[in-house]
């Protein structure tokens, strides 16, 4: 342990390392914790994929766990680092990574929010439900995740979205430039509120 006198920068430099050490320590055995429990389910899901829509939608949802596991892996190299840029030097890279990372969360949200719905109205409406066949739903659960991959691909294609490393996080996030028209910055904010706020109303409700 260190102990600092508040005027001594390299002393608070070491602790700021130490403790950034600690979280990548933390961040390793959780994602790796993760990685082995997700994977796990998702065997089990996969022989299980045939036998339900509530099925399908687990597999999608630990397959999206994997994908956010891997994407921590860049964060942790970065903390073992000293938050420096690491893989996260390239801006393309950067911006790919902040897609991928908006992209699982979301998805996650919505999946839990589609399997809600599907197991309230198996319960409330037993009869309804045969009508909800696999293929539509996999269809919304795909569709949703196109138009999100499309919608943050093409703002960073046109020049209106970039990939900027936050070091105090440390990982990259999507910021407007000074080519974003204001119609666009209100469209991706009132986007961003729903989606985060929407699943999880629904969710309460289902449950």
């Amino acid at each position: 342990m260190y102990i600092c006198n508040s005027k001594s920068i390299d002393c608070l430099r070491k602790m700021d390392s130490t403790s950034d050490r600690i979280i990548g320590c933390a961040m390793v055995i959780i994602s790796s914790t993760g990685l082995f429990g997700n994977t796990s389910s998702f065997l089990y899901f996969w022989y299980r994929r045939q036998k339900s829509i509530p099925d399908k939608l687990y597999l999608g949802i630990v397959s999206v766990d994997i994908c956010t596991t891997i994407t921590a892996i860049p964060v942790i190299v970065s903390l073992f680092n000293n938050r420096n840029e690491t893989l996260f030097q390239d801006e393309h890279v950067c911006a790919i990574w902040a897609i991928l990372a908006n992209l699982t969360v979301r998805m996650s949200m919505f999946m839990v929010t589609v399997l809600s719905v599907s197991r309230t109205v198996a319960i409330i409406l037993p009869y309804k439900a045969r009508y909800v066949r696999e293929n539509m739903v996999i269809a919304v659960v795909a569709g949703y995740g196109i138009l999100l991959f499309t919608v943050d691909g093409v703002g960073f294609a046109v020049g209106w979205m970039k990939g900027t490393f936050q070091q105090q996080l440390p990982f990259c996030s999507f910021n407007f430039t000074e080519r974003t028209p204001e119609w666009a910055k209100l469209f991706f904010l009132i986007a961003l509120q729903v989606e985060l706020f929407l699943p999880s109303l629904i969710i309460f409700i289902s449950f």
